[in-house]
C-alpha cells in the first residue's frame, strides 16, 4: 500500500504542470490513468501491472564497467621540421621517444651528456660563469644591478667520483686548495637582486665540517671582488649566525674600522671590500629561532613587566585541558615543552610567536588563578619617581 505525497498531488492537479507528466518519463507513484485524467486517487494498491511505473530505477546504483572517461590519453604534439611533421606522445621517456621519431634532427642522449660535460662548473670562481653574468648585466638598467651576496653551508654524504673528461677525482676538500680529506659539506654562494627579483648561483667549495673563519674571510673577499668586476653592485651579505660566519665577518669589520679611523671617517658596522660598502644581514629564520632559544632560558623585561617561557607553558597546559574547545589547536608538545622542542624547525618557532598565542596570553592574563586553582604571582617592579 503506497500513499502519495502532498507534493505529488499538487503537482498532478496543477494544470500548467500536467503536460510535463509522461508515462515512464521519470519515477512516480501515479498510474497511467491518473496522469491522463489528472485526478489522483487517495489510496492506491500496487499491482504487478504497475511495477513498470513504480520501478524506482533512479535509486539503483549505476555500474560503470568502462571508465574510459577517467583514463587520460597521452597528449599528442605536432612538431614540424622543414616540410615534414611528426606526432609524438608523452611518456616516461619523452626524450627517447623524440629521438626514435626524429632521429635526423634530435641529438642522442650520449651526445647531450658529452655536450654538458664540456661545460662543467668547477669549484671556486669560474670564469665562464662570471663572463656570462657580465654579458647579461651590460643590458640592465641602473636599479637592477643592486644585489646581495648570500652564502651558507650544506651537508653532503662523503664519497668519491671520478670525472673522466677532466681526469680528476671529486670528493676531496677543496677550500680552495685540494687536500686528502673527504668532504662532507659544501660552501655555496648565490646572488639575489635587491630591487628586482632575480637570482644566480655563483660558486661552491668542498669542505670538511665548518669552514674556518680565516679561510672564509679570504673566500668572501675573492667573491665580492669578482662580483664587482661583472658590473653588479653588491650592497649586502646575507648569512646565518654560524660561528665561522660571525668570526669572518667580525674580522672584516675590524679591518674596515681601522681604515675608517685612518682616514678620519665615521665608524659604523659595515664592511668595505674592494671599494664596495656591504651591510651584514642575518636571515630572519635564524633570528627568530635565536629569539626563541634565548627566551626559553632567560626572561624578558619590558616596561616593568616580566615575560617568562613558563607563561606560555601554563597557557598551553590549560588549553589542553579543554580538548573539545581548544584555542591553541595548532600547538603541541614539540612547540612548547622545552625537552621536546625541535630547535631546528622554524615553523614550530613561528607558531609559538603567532598572533593567536599572543591573544590567548592577553586573555588569560585577566584571571587571577590558574586552571589548577593556584594563584598567579604578580611582579612588583621598582618604584618610579614622578617628576
Amino acid at each position: 500500500m503506497c500513499v502519495k505525497s502532498i507534493y505529488e498531488k499538487k503537482f498532478i492537479a496543477s494544470t500548467p504542470l500536467r503536460p510535463r507528466l509522461r508515462v515512464g518519463a521519470y519515477p512516480t507513484l501515479f498510474s497511467a490513468s491518473e496522469i491522463s485524467s489528472g485526478i489522483p486517487q487517495t489510496m492506491h494498491t500496487v499491482h504487478d501491472s504497475d511495477s513498470a511505473v513504480l520501478e524506482h530505477s533512479y535509486a539503483k546504483k549505476r555500474v560503470h564497467k568502462d571508465h574510459s572517461y577517467s583514463k587520460s590519453e597521452p597528449t599528442k604534439k605536432r612538431m614540424r621540421t622543414g616540410t615534414e611533421s611528426y606526432s609524438t606522445a608523452s611518456s616516461d621517456n619523452t626524450y627517447l621517444d623524440y629521438t626514435k621519431t626524429m632521429s635526423d634532427v634530435m641529438p642522442s642522449t650520449s651526445g647531450c651528456e658529452n655536450k654538458v660535460s664540456e661545460n662543467l662548473v668547477n669549484k671556486g670562481i669560474n670564469a665562464q660563469v662570471f663572463d656570462a653574468v657580465k654579458q647579461e648585466v651590460k643590458t640592465w638598467e641602473e636599479n637592477k644591478i643592486f644585489c646581495s651576496i648570500i652564502f651558507d653551508e650544506v651537508a653532503l654524504e662523503s664519497g668519491l667520483t671520478y670525472e673522466r673528461k677532466q681526469d680528476s677525482i671529486i670528493g676531496f676538500v677543496e677550500l680552495p686548495e685540494k687536500t686528502n680529506d673527504f668532504a662532507d659539506h659544501a660552501l655555496v654562494f648565490m646572488l639575489r637582486g635587491s630591487i628586482y627579483k632575480w637570482q644566480q648561483p655563483l660558486a661552491y667549495y668542498f669542505c670538511k665540517g665548518a669552514t674556518s673563519g680565516f679561510q672564509l674571510k679570504t673566500i668572501i673577499k675573492d667573491v665580492v671582488t669578482a662580483v664587482g668586476n661583472t658590473g653588479l653592485l653588491p650592497i649586502a651579505v646575507v648569512c646565518d649566525q654560524g660561528t665561522a660566519f660571525q668570526s669572518a665577518l667580525k674580522s672584516l669589520q675590524e679591518d674596515t674600522r681601522r681604515e675608517q679611523i685612518r682616514f678620519g671617517e665615521e665608524i659604523d658596522d659595515i664592511i668595505m671590500i674592494n671599494g664596495h660598502s656591504l651591510s651584514i644581514i642575518h636571515d630572519p629564520p635564524h633570528l627568530i629561532k635565536g629569539l626563541r632559544n634565548n627566551f626559553m632560558m632567560k626572561d624578558i623585561k619590558l616596561e616593568n613587566k616580566i615575560s617568562k617561557w613558563n607563561d606560555i607553558v601554563d597557557v598551553y597546559k590549560t588549553d589542553c585541558s579543554h580538548a573539545q574547545m581548544r584555542l591553541l589547536h595548532k600547538l603541541n608538545d614539540e612547540h612548547v615543552i622545552p625537552e621536546k622542542i625541535k630547535k631546528m624547525k622554524v615553523k614550530n618557532c613561528v607558531r609559538v610567536f603567532s598572533k593567536t598565542v599572543a591573544a590567548t596570553l592577553s586573555y588569560t592574563a585577566q584571571f587571577s588563578h590558574y586552571a589548577d586553582g593556584t594563584q598567579k604571582k604578580k611582579y612588583k617592579g621598582p618604584e618610579t619617581k614622578i617628576l
